[in-house]
C-alpha cells in the first residue's frame, strides 16, 4: 500500500483537550492528503477548526471565573446523591470532587490549562468548605478547649471564629496557614505598607501553606518571579530596590514566624538580595525648555493643588508629599521675608524628620500665592489647598499619636494625576516626573546660584546641627536663601 502523506499543524496549548466535531485535539493534528484532499484544504480545514474551538473555549478563564465555577462544583458536590458519590469520574477518594467529571457533567468546555486551574481552586474552595463545617460545629459546641484537654472558658461576645480555627490547627499539631499569619504579623505592630502587597504575591506564587511548610525553595521561585514580573501600573521591569524590599518582607515575616515558634529558620536567609544600582525603570533628567513650557504655561491645571503643586515643585523644590501636605500656617513672613515652612507636624511626614524654611520665589508671588496663603487662612482651613486628595492613614506615623486613624494628603494619588497631567501635556518620557522638578530646581540654582552650602540648605541636603533641628530659623539669614531663590531663572514665563 502506499504511504500517505500528512498536513501536520501544532495545536496552541490554550484549545488542547477541547472535543470539536467529534475530533479531541491534541498536541499535533495530522490531516491525511488523501480523497481530494490537497495541502491547501487541509492548512483551511486546520485554521477553522481551530478558530470554532476558540469560540467554544473561554481560554482565557480568570481566577475570579474559576473561583465560581469551583464554587458551584462545590456546592453541587456536597449535595450530592451517593450514587454520584460512588462515581470514579465525579469524586477522588479521600480527596473530594473531581473538578474535570463535573465540568464534563455541566458540559462545560475548557482547555487543559483552565481546567487545571479550576481543578485547584475546587481543591481549596472544598478544603475551605470542609474547615468552615469545622468550626461552626465547634462553635455550636462552643468548647474548643476540649481538644487540648482544658476547662471549658466562658465565651466572650468578640470571640471569633477564626480564634476557633486558630485553636482547631493548634490542637491538630499545625502551624498557621500563610494568609492567617500575615493578619497576625500586621496587627502586632506597625509594618511599611509596601509589604502588604509583596505577602500577597508571595501568596500567590507559592501557595497559602502552612508557615512552616516553606521552604528555600519557595523563597527562590519568589525571588525568579520577582525577576520577570513587571510593575503592576505601568508595566515596566521593577527596579532593583522595590525587589529587594518585596523581599525584604518576606523574611521578616519568616522572623516573626521564627519570633512565635512556629519556625526554627528563616528559608530567605541565603536567597540573594539584586545589586543595590538595579533601576532598569528610571533614570531621571531635567526637564527640556519644550518641556517646561508644556507643562506651566501650556497645560490646564483644573484644582488648586494640581495648579500650585508643580509650581512648588520647580520654584521651591519641594518633593510631592511637602507641597500637598502644607498647611496656611505653614507660609510667613516672619523676618521680613515670605517663605514656605516645611517641616513635620500633626498630619505632616519629612525625609529624615528633617526641617527646612525655603523663600518664596517672585515668580510664586507673581502668581498669587500670598494671596492665596491668606484667603486660606481667612477660611480657616485645614490645608493649604481645600481640595487636595485624602487618605486615611494611622496617627502614629503622621505625628498625631492621640488618635488611631486620620485622614492627610495621598502622595500616591498626587503622583499618578501628575503622570496622568504630564502624558496629557506630552511630556512622556518615563524618566521624568515630579522629584525631576526639584532635580531641575537644584541643578538650575547651582548654575545660576553663588553659595553651595546655601543651595544644599534649600534642598534640605544639609544635614545640620543639632541646634538647627531644634530652631528652624538657626540657619542662614533668609535674606541670603531669598537671594539664592530669585536668582533662579527659568526660559518659561508660567501662567
Amino acid at each position: 500500500m502506499a504511504r500517505t502523506d500528512y498536513h501536520k499543524r501544532r495545536i496552541p496549548l490554550e484549545i488542547q483537550g477541547v472535543v470539536i466535531d467529534g475530533l479531541k485535539l491534541k498536541q499535533v493534528m495530522y490531516v491525511p492528503l488523501r480523497d481530494g484532499m490537497s495541502l491547501t484544504k487541509a492548512e483551511a480545514f486546520t485554521e477553522d477548526l481551530i478558530s470554532r474551538a476558540r469560540l467554544m473555549v473561554n481560554y482565557r478563564l480568570t481566577d475570579a471565573d474559576a473561583w465560581e465555577l469551583a464554587t458551584a462544583i462545590v456546592s453541587a458536590a456536597w449535595t450530592a446523591s451517593e450514587e454520584d458519590r460512588r462515581d470514579p469520574e465525579l469524586f477522588t477518594p479521600g480527596l473530594g470532587p473531581d473538578a474535570r467529571g463535573w465540568l464534563r457533567k455541566m458540559n462545560r468546555v475548557f482547555s487543559f490549562e483552565d481546567q487545571a486551574r479550576v481543578a485547584q481552586w475546587v481543591e481549596r474552595v472544598y478544603k475551605q468548605r470542609i474547615r468552615v463545617e469545622a468550626v461552626q460545629s465547634m462553635i455550636k459546641l462552643d468548647d474548643p478547649e476540649a481538644l487540648n484537654g482544658q476547662p471549658k472558658a466562658e465565651r466572650s461576645p468578640d470571640h471569633t471564629p477564626r480564634a476557633l480555627v486558630q485553636s482547631i490547627r493548634k490542637a491538630a499539631g499545625k502551624t498557621p496557614l500563610h494568609s492567617d499569619f500575615t493578619r497576625t504579623y500586621f496587627e502586632s505592630r506597625d509594618r511599611p505598607l509596601n509589604y502588604r502587597r509583596a505577602l500577597e504575591q508571595f501568596r500567590e506564587v507559592c501557595g497559602d501553606r502552612e508557615i512552616s511548610e516553606y521552604t528555600p525553595d519557595h523563597c527562590w521561585t519568589f525571588r525568579n518571579w520577582l525577576s520577570d514580573t513587571k510593575d503592576e501600573k505601568k508595566g515596566l521591569p521593577l527596579a532593583g530596590q522595590t525587589k529587594n524590599n518585596k523581599l525584604s518582607a518576606i523574611s521578616s515575616l519568616f522572623g516573626f514566624a521564627i519570633e512565635k515558634r512556629h519556625r526554627n529558620d528563616n528559608p530567605m536567609r541565603d536567597v540573594k538580595l539584586y545589586p543595590k544600582n538595579e533601576n532598569r525603570k528610571k533614570k531621571r533628567r531635567l526637564y527640556a525648555k519644550e518641556e517646561l513650557s508644556a507643562l506651566f504655561e501650556k497645560g490646564q491645571r483644573d484644582e488648586e493643588w494640581q495648579y500650585w503643586a508643580p509650581l512648588l515643585g520647580i520654584y521651591a523644590g519641594v518633593r510631592i508629599r511637602e507641597a500637598i501636605q502644607l498647611r496656611p500656617t505653614d507660609i510667613s513672613d516672619e523676618f521680613g521675608v515670605w517663605h514656605l515652612l516645611i517641616r513635620p507636624g500633626r498630619g505632616q511626614r519629612v525625609k529624615g524628620g528633617q526641617s527646612r524654611v525655603i523663600p518664596i520665589h517672585k515668580e510664586l508671588i507673581r502668581l498669587g500665592l500670598i494671596e492665596h496663603h491668606k484667603r486660606a487662612i481667612r477660611e480657616k482651613r485645614e490645608w493649604l489647598f481645600k481640595d487636595v486628595p485624602l487618605v486615611e492613614a494611622k496617627g502614629a506615623r503622621f505625628n498625631a499619636v492621640d488618635t488611631d486613624r486620620m485622614m492627610v494628603p495621598s502622595q500616591n494619588a498626587a503622583t499618578q494625576w501628575f503622570g496622568r497631567y504630564s502624558d496629557d501635556c506630552g511630556v512622556t518620557d518615563p524618566n521624568l516626573d515630579f522629584h525631576a522638578l526639584r532635580g531641575t530646581f537644584i541643578t538650575y540654582g547651582s548654575q545660576q546660584g553663588k553659595d553651595l552650602s546655601l543651595r544644599m540648605e534649600l534642598a534640605g541636603h544639609s544635614k545640620g546641627s543639632g541646634v538647627h533641628q531644634t530652631y528652624i530659623y538657626a540657619g542662614a539669614s533668609l535674606k541670603k536663601l531669598k537671594t539664592e531663590v530669585d536668582a533662579i531663572k527659568y526660559p518659561i514665563s508660567p501662567k
